[in-house]
């Protein structure tokens, strides 16, 4: 599940223009799919007795993002509903991961600096790597460690 919307840029929950139609939106494209195509495709890998799941979290889930708080917030409920069906469900031969990365190069991030960002590419064979190691991950060390430091910084 690679889905993923967030607001243009840092603003207050209550200055956000159509209020409603951001919240739907928010809700429908960063949980409800990811809710949905589990419901779909869960069954017949429980049947089958294997499956891997990836849900595609955010270190903004880790922690409150003020100013993109209906995004961290959203991302913050994939991160734990990957971990519980994991807890239900490993049991059953299920790998449920939750993938929790900073910056990717991709639309949502057009605005952050190269410095920060890693290829989509390359990204995903280093998160692919890790399947199987950890139901929680960052999906590369270069994330893992801008994360320890962002972490001490605040």
């Amino acid at each position: 599940n690679n889905v993923g919307q967030v607001i243009s840029r840092p603003i207050y929950y209550l200055d956000v223009e159509h209020t409603e139609k951001y919240i739907d939106d928010m809700v429908h494209c960063n949980m409800l799919s990811t809710i949905k195509m589990t419901q779909i495709l869960l069954p017949q890998m429980v049947a089958r007795k294997k499956g891997v799941i990836i849900n595609m979290s955010s270190m903004a889930g880790r922690r409150p993002v003020p100013q993109i708080m209906m995004y961290s917030s959203s991302k913050a409920f994939d991160d734990f509903f990957s971990q519980a069906l994991d807890m239900e469900y490993s049991s059953k031969g299920i790998i449920v991961q939750s993938v929790m990365p900073l910056f990717v190069e991709s639309n949502l991030t057009s605005g952050v600096g190269r410095f920060y960002k890693i290829p989509a590419k390359a990204f995903a064979r280093r998160a692919l790597n890790t399947v199987g190691l950890a139901n929680r991950t960052s999906g590369c060390l270069s994330h893992s460690i801008q994360d320890l430091t962002f972490g001490l910084c605040s």
